[in-house]
C-alpha cells in the first residue's frame, strides 16, 4: 500500500468508530496552534462528530460539510444535520466558526455552489499555513463526498471533478437518491492535508477494495482518489 494510506482493519464495528474518532482527536490536537479547516462527510462517517473532544472546538476552528444535498428539507440537508446535532452546539459556545452550506431562501443549486467555493477559497487566502482535515466514507457503488461513478461518460467526470472547481453542481440523476448535489470536487480532495475514513459493513467490503485496487480508475470507482491524497487513514471493518 502506498505510503499516504494508512488502512485499520478492526473486527468490532464499535470500536472501528472508537478508533477513528481518536484518530481525528489526535489530528486536532496536533494542529491545534494553528487554523484548521474541518470538513465533515455526511452519511454513517457523520456520527464520528459526536466523539470529538469540546477542547478543539476553539476561533482556530472551521467547520463546513464535504459535500451537500441541494435539499432544504433538514434531514437532508448535511449541514442541516450538522447544526442540529450537540457538536454544533458545543462549536457555537465555544467561537468556533462555519461555512455554512444551507440552502438560503431562493437560493439556485448554482448559488449555492458558487457561495460554499467562495467560502472555501476565502479561508484558504486567509490561512496559508492553516491544515485541512476532514472525515470522509465510501458508498457502495465507491463514490466519494458526493462524487458518483460516471462509467461510461469519462469526459463529462473530468469536467464535473477534474477541472480547476474546487466544487461541483450537478444533478446525479438514478445514480443517487439525493440527485441535485454540490460536492467538493477531485482537485479539492487533493489539497486536504489528513482524512480520516470510515467504512464499516459487508455492503462497502466490494468498494473498498474496488478502491484500493490499483488498476482501477477514477470515473469508475471515485473513492480511488485516495492514492492521490496526501495522508489518508482508512478505518474499517473489513479484513
Amino acid at each position: 500500500m502506498k505510503n499516504n494510506i494508512n488502512i485499520i482493519s478492526i473486527a468490532d464495528e464499535n470500536e472501528v468508530l472508537h478508533e477513528s474518532v481518536k484518530k481525528l482527536n489526535l489530528l486536532l490536537e496536533k494542529n491545534k496552534d494553528i487554523p484548521i479547516l474541518l470538513l465533515l462527510s455526511g452519511g454513517s462517517s457523520l456520527q464520528l462528530i459526536e466523539g470529538i473532544e469540546a477542547k478543539y472546538l476553539t476561533r482556530s476552528l472551521t467547520v463546513t460539510a464535504l459535500d451537500e444535498r441541494y435539499s432544504s428539507d433538514e434531514k437532508v440537508n448535511n449541514f442541516a444535520q450538522i447544526a442540529h446535532s450537540d457538536f454544533y452546539e458545543m462549536l457555537m459556545r465555544h467561537g468556533a466558526n462555519v461555512i455554512d452550506t444551507r440552502v438560503h431562501h431562493d437560493e439556485s443549486q448554482n448559488d449555492l455552489a458558487k457561495r460554499y467555493e467562495e467560502g472555501l477559497r476565502t479561508w484558504i487566502s486567509k490561512n496559508p499555513k492553516g491544515k485541512i482535515i476532514a472525515t470522509m466514507g465510501i458508498g457502495e457503488d465507491a463514490h466519494i463526498a458526493g462524487i458518483v461513478p460516471h462509467n461510461n461518460e469519462v469526459h463529462l467526470f473530468n469536467k464535473l471533478f477534474d477541472s480547476s472547481n474546487w466544487i461541483a453542481s450537478y444533478d446525479a440523476g438514478d445514480k443517487n437518491p439525493y440527485p441535485e448535489r454540490v460536492t467538493t470536487t477531485l482537485t479539492f480532495l487533493r489539497k486536504i492535508d489528513h482524512a480520516v475514513v470510515y467504512v464499516v459493513g459487508d455492503n462497502k467490503k466490494e468498494a473498498l477494495d474496488n478502491t484500493l485496487r490499483e488498476e482501477n480508475n477514477l470515473h469508475t470507482f471515485p473513492a480511488r482518489i485516495v492514492h492521490q491524497m496526501k495522508d489518508v487513514h482508512i478505518y474499517t471493518d473489513q479484513t
